[in-house]
């Protein structure tokens, strides 16, 4: 008896939503056995597959640093800002928007986007949250006018 493709099953079940949980752990380790075979054929995808896994181990390290910088820096203002942060810049250390520049003359520049001329450390965690909180001390969540409504902080 030839099986179905597995899409081909999942468009079935879809349609006709006739299946059960036996079928459903059925088709995921068939799924899980074709991406086994076919990373076992290709060393090109193997390689890519541990060049990715590698890649996202060292964003989620990153991830970890920027929460700590703006913890730390930040105290009972952290979890404000770290959402304050992942909405400026999804906690791309090395996020600039040139887009700011038609409008106010420059980019704006790392974790919380400081639209200012490049300076030094602007790509640190450390530092950018460090230059943020202190203009969140003079302006409140202002200089973030899109993000801080958009979240509600103004």
């Amino acid at each position: 008896m030839n099986k179905l493709p597995p899409i081909l099953f999942l468009v079935i079940v879809i349609i006709f939503g006739q299946t059960n949980n036996v079928q459903l752990t059925i088709l995921r380790e068939e799924q899980q056995n074709n991406q086994t075979e076919l990373l076992a054929q290709s060393p090109i995808l193997a390689t890519e597959k541990d060049r990715i896994e590698q890649k996202l181990s060292v964003i989620q390290v990153e991830v970890e640093e920027v929460k700590l910088a703006i913890r730390d820096i930040w105290g009972k203002k952290a979890e404000q800002a770290i959402k304050l942060s992942y909405c400026e810049s999804r906690h791309d250390l090395s996020a600039v928007n040139y887009d700011d520049a038609l409008i106010t003359g420059m980019p704006s520049w790392g974790l919380f986007q400081i639209n200012a001329k490049k300076f030094d450390g602007w790509d640190n965690a450390w530092y950018n949250t460090k230059i943020a909180k202190e203009m969140y001390d003079k302006r409140g969540f202002t200089p973030w006018k899109n993000c801080g409504e958009k979240l509600g902080l103004l």
